[in-house]
Formats: structure tokens, C-alpha cells, sequence
């Protein structure tokens, strides 16, 4: 055996360590750090399409993903590398005892999806810090282990007090994870990897909040059938496909292959796999529900949900799907999340979601050259009946008609209460933790806002949709903003800031992010500041 490597199994191989400091976040002031976890057995070179990867950003990179791809210097990085980002609060704001990390959802960095949520909590006195994951779609599992090194890293810098969390849509995944992985979890079938090397929880969580999380699991991919076409006509949306193959007209002989964009594994999309459940036997599937309308016309839906050869494509189906996520929902229902967590549960009831970034092809072939005012009314005239039984609140948000009228903003799930993306029972599944006692301390439905406006709703996003010079000026989402019943950004910081069972002073970042930790022996429960060891060297 060589020496190095001698040395390395009597000293224990360093876990997670900073490879370097990043160039900072220019408009919020983000201090971004990538670190690297080596241990082996867990991590892995995920699959990317083009579609997911970092960088190649617009002028002025207003979503941050140039930065990003510079700091993990791939632009498909391997997802044992990780980015901390961390943000002080204010001079002369008041002070907290508890940091606070945040964790991004699907097809998202920290810095952009963040923005608001993190400059009000830097305003109201929070040290905070999010994690950027590798992959945007990847492993839960492995972005579990990175959660849990980020909350070593940050106890070793805030000594003495747990850390309070804040998981958005998938985000909410690799955060339960972890807090649901005691000696007695069994990831055997889920994910064999972090079933023999995850860490298992350290109690060095305070508050979890979950933010429109699929608690319950999510089938929006096989219940809505036609997000297939954006990959059919050559726009493919950074979002998994249920179909494999698509034939033009019916016509076998000529067949187009999506499984580059499929969630059946082998997959760039493990991880929206691991999230799904069946949902049809709560929610009628929307090509067995009249009352949708235009909506109820979706092809092949009943082979694209239960699997076989459609009209125009081929799908495997969802339970092969589910069986390729290692069945994660059910494992997670299982094994039950901590019951000492102070559990907060957040969903959304507006089904209406912005379009930008949405491929310009498919939407030209949905909007024609009518008037907006007989849009509009064709719009509330086609999914008014199903508003009144799904969204009896819709008057709140109704002016949202406009913009699926002007094509700014398309309709998402509404074969049941949802956000337009995930159903609200499913966000507010409660259930689904309280395998081992866990109990939610409260369950909030904000009924006006989308899956997206979770992240940020608040007087700081209204104030930018009042600003015509600077901002993004728009009067009545500004107004709607700036409601108290609206403001989840508030209802959050009110929550944070009530007091600590363990009544410790308020921490200062205690340095630089420099430490490394040993790995924990996934029997055991790793203390919540590990020793710390030298770092790795400068490369990724």
C-alpha cells in the first residue's frame, strides 16, 4: 500500500473542505465559497443535458448562472463540489441567536431564487447562508450529505446553537432527508449509497420550513402529458419528459427519441424521480375530467400515466418511474422526520405562473392575434368552473386573467387545489412526517401566491414591483404583495425571530469557512461541531 494512502486510512481522509473563494455576488453581496466533499462511496459524476447546465448566462448574468458556473469551473460539475454562500446581516440590525441556511428548489441557484427572502433577512438581523448544489435536478441523497455538511460548517462558525432552515419546492427533499435519517432509517432500496455512508442527523436543526415541498410526492410530468411537446418540437424545458419516444402523427416508422430528457433512469433527472407519487386516485387525471375544458385534451394521457404505447408516444409510465426513484416518498413516510424539529408547512393556491423563459415556438403555437379583452374572457369562460371548485379564493388573484390573456403567465396544475405546480395537500402533508411524532407547529395555506412567489413575497418584492425606474413596475402585484395575508417573507422573519429554547447570546460569524470535518459513522450520531482537519488543496 502506498504511503499517502496509508496515511489516509490511519488519519481518516478529510470530508468536506473549501476548494476556494469565489468571486462575490455583486447586487445582493453574497460571500461564495465551493467546497468539496472526497469521501467515496456516495458521490457521483451525475448526468447533464445541455439544457441543466450552469453558465452561458444573458448580458449582465441576471440569474447568476455564469458565476456560478466560474465557481464550480464546469458548467456540469461533479456533485461532491458544493457552493456555500453566506450574507451578513446589517450593521445596527437587531441581533439573533440563530444563523439561518436556505435551500433552493429545481433548476435554481441560491443567489437568484433567493434574492428577496435573503436581503429581508439580512435587513432584519439574520446571518444567513444557502446552498448551491452541483446539479440542479441531482440526487437527493447526495444533496442530503451536502445539507448536512453545510450545517457542520456553519455550527462550527455559529458555536452553541442550531441552525434554523428554509427548503423551497424540491429543496425540501435533500433537508427531510437528513433530519429524517436516524440509526433506525432504511435506505436500502431507496439509495443503498447513503443508506452505508449518509450522515446521520445531528439534532443541529431548530426550525425546518417547508416552502410548496412535495411532502406528498408530485406526478405533474405524467398527469399533464403535453409538457412533452416542448422537447418534441426542439425547446425541451429544464424539466424531465414522461414520454421516450414521439411519433408525428401516429406514424411508427418515423419516431423521435426524448429519452435524453426522460426521467426513467439512466436520467439527468434523478432527483425529480425520487419525488414522485401517484396522485390519480386523490385528483381525477385531467383527460377524465370534462369540467377542464381545453385542458381535459391531453394526448396519450391514459398510457402516458399508467405506461404503454399511445397514439403518438411510448412511456414506460409512472410506477416504473417511481420504482427508478428508489421509491423515495413512501421510504421518507417511512423512516419519519425528527420529532424535536420546530416544523413549519407553507403551500400556495394560485395555479397561475409567470411564462418567461418559456420556449417562444411552442407558446406562438397557443396564442393567436384575437383582442385582449376576448382573451381574457375566453380564459375566465374556459376555467372559471373549475376555478369555483378548486380555488373558491380565485377572486384574489383574478386579475391574473390579464396575463394569461397578454401570454405573460400560463395556467399550471389545476386538477386540484395547487400552486400551479404542486398539490397544496401534498405541500401540507403533514402526515407524511409523523412516522416518529413530528408535528407541524403550524400549516399555512397563502392562497394569492404561485409556487415561485413563496420564495419571496413580501414589502421588499412589492417595493420592487412600485419601482418604475429600477424595479420590475407592476401596480397590482406590488399591491397584492404588499397584503399582510400575502407576505410569506414576513410571516417567515416573525417566526425566526421568536426566542430560542436555548437563550444563547446572538452569534457572530465566528471566521472564515475553512473547516473540514471527518465522516461521521453513518451508525452513529456525529456531534454537532466535528472536529475539524487540514483543507484540500485548491482544485476541483
Amino acid at each position: 500500500m502506498a504511503p499517502w494512502l496509508l496515511a489516509a486510512v490511519l488519519l481518516g481522509s478529510p470530508r468536506f473542505a473549501v476548494v476556494r473563494e469565489c468571486a462575490p455576488s455583486p447586487t445582493v453581496g453574497w460571500q461564495n465559497t465551493l467546497y468539496r466533499d472526497p469521501a467515496p462511496g456516495l458521490f457521483r459524476q451525475e448526468d447533464f443535458r445541455e439544457v441543466s447546465w450552469w453558465g452561458d448566462a444573458a448580458e449582465g448574468d441576471p440569474t447568476a448562472s455564469q458565476l456560478i458556473a466560474d465557481c464550480f469551473g464546469d458548467p456540469a460539475p461533479h456533485s461532491g463540489l458544493v457552493i456555500l454562500h453566506a450574507l451578513a446581516p446589517l450593521p445596527g440590525a437587531p441581533a439573533h441567536p440563530r444563523p439561518v441556511l436556505l435551500v433552493p428548489g429545481a433548476g435554481d441557484n441560491a443567489i437568484r431564487s433567493y434574492t428577496f427572502m435573503a436581503l429581508s433577512l439580512r435587513a432584519a438581523g439574520f446571518q444567513t447562508y444557502a446552498l448551491t448544489f452541483a446539479h440542479r435536478h441531482g440526487d437527493n441523497f447526495q444533496q442530503a450529505e451536502q445539507v448536512a455538511n453545510a450545517l457542520a460548517v456553519i455550527g462550527a462558525r455559529h458555536p452553541g446553537v442550531k441552525i434554523d432552515v428554509i427548503a423551497h419546492s424540491k429543496g425540501g427533499m435533500p433537508a427531510r432527508i437528513y433530519a429524517s435519517n436516524h440509526p433506525g432509517a432504511d435506505w436500502s432500496t431507496a439509495h443503498p449509497d447513503y443508506d452505508a455512508n449518509g450522515t446521520r442527523y445531528r439534532g443541529d436543526i431548530g426550525r425546518l420550513f417547508f416552502l410548496g415541498s412535495p411532502l406528498g410526492g408530485i406526478d405533474t410530468a405524467f398527469r399533464w402529458p403535453s409538457s412533452n411537446f416542448f422537447a418534441v418540437y426542439g425547446e425541451p424545458l429544464d424539466s424531465p419528459a414522461s414520454w421516450t419516444t414521439f411519433y408525428l402523427a401516429g406514424n411508427r416508422f418515423f419516431p423521435t427519441d426524448l429519452s435524453d430528457y426522460q426521467i426513467y433512469a439512466p436520467s439527468a433527472f434523478a432527483g425529480q424521480a425520487q419525488m414522485l407519487a401517484r396522485w390519480d386516485e386523490v385528483y381525477a387525471l385531467p383527460g377524465e375530467t370534462p369540467l377542464l375544458g381545453i385542458y381535459a385534451v391531453q394526448q396519450d394521457w391514459w398510457t402516458t400515466y399508467y405506461g404503454g404505447a399511445g397514439f403518438v408516444s411510448d412511456a414506460p409510465g409512472i410506477e416504473t418511474a417511481i420504482e427508478d426513484g428508489g421509491a423515495t416518498i413512501a421510504a421518507l413516510g417511512e423512516a419519519g422526520l425528527d420529532p424535536d424539529i420546530e416544523l413549519y408547512l407553507a403551500a400556495g393556491g394560485n395555479p397561475v405562473l409567470s411564462s418567461a423563459g418559456f420556449g417562444g415556438v411552442v407558446f406562438q403555437l397557443w396564442w393567436s392575434d384575437a383582442d385582449a379583452a376576448g382573451l381574457r374572457n375566453f380564459w375566465q369562460d374556459g376555467v372559471q368552473a373549475v376555478l369555483d371548485l378548486y380555488f373558491p379564493w380565485w377572486a384574489i388573484f383574478e386579475d391574473d386573467l390579464d396575463r394569461l390573456a397578454a401570454g405573460t403567465a400560463f395556467l399550471g396544475e389545476i386538477s386540484g387545489p395547487s400552486d400551479g405546480l404542486l398539490f397544496v395537500d401534498s405541500a401540507l402533508d403533514e402526515e407524511a412526517l409523523g412516522a416518529r411524532g413530528a408535528q407541524a407547529t403550524e400549516v399555512r395555506l397563502f392562497r394569492a401566491l404561485n409556487h415561485v412567489e413563496l420564495l419571496a413575497a413580501g414589502s421588499l418584492f412589492s417595493a420592487f414591483h412600485a419601482d418604475r425606474n429600477n424595479g420590475f413596475y407592476d401596480p397590482t402585484l406590488a399591491a397584492r404583495y404588499a397584503e399582510a395575508d400575502n407576505q410569506i417573507v414576513e410571516w417567515i422573519i416573525a417566526r425566526l425571530s421568536q426566542p430560542v429554547p436555548e437563550a444563547m447570546p446572538a452569534q457572530a460569524d465566528a471566521g472564515p469557512p475553512d473547516a473540514a470535518f471527518e465522516d461521521a459513522a453513518p451508525q452513529d450520531a456525529a456531534p454537532q461541531d466535528a472536529e475539524a482537519v487540514d483543507a484540500a488543496p485548491d482544485a476541483a
